[in-house]
């Protein structure tokens, strides 16, 4: 993982839940019941808080297994839809 994006998480203001829902998402792909399992908190909020980061543009859904969707964090700078400070914004 570059060190640009490591800073970039440092300044980005996010919950403490949805923190912890984005370093396991770093990690490795997971489902809402997967992460809801390892964290010990309902399914309902842990949707609430993947719609966040989704809406934010930090993670994204990989693959659709049934009804089963995995999400990962997106690690790549370049691929990031936030806007990191002294970034150019393109149109």
């Amino acid at each position: 993982m570059k060190e640009e994006y490591i800073k970039h998480l440092t300044t980005i203001d996010i919950s403490g839940l949805c923190f912890r829902v984005l370093m396991l998402l770093v990690i490795g792909n997971y489902t809402q019941s997967a992460i809801a399992n390892l964290l010990n908190k309902d399914r309902q909020v842990i949707n609430k808080k993947i719609n966040e980061l989704e809406k934010s543009g930090l993670i994204e859904l990989v693959k659709i297994q049934g009804t089963n969707k995995f999400y990962r964090a997106i690690v790549d700078i370049k691929r990031l839809k936030v806007n990191i400070p002294g970034q150019i914004k393109m149109m």
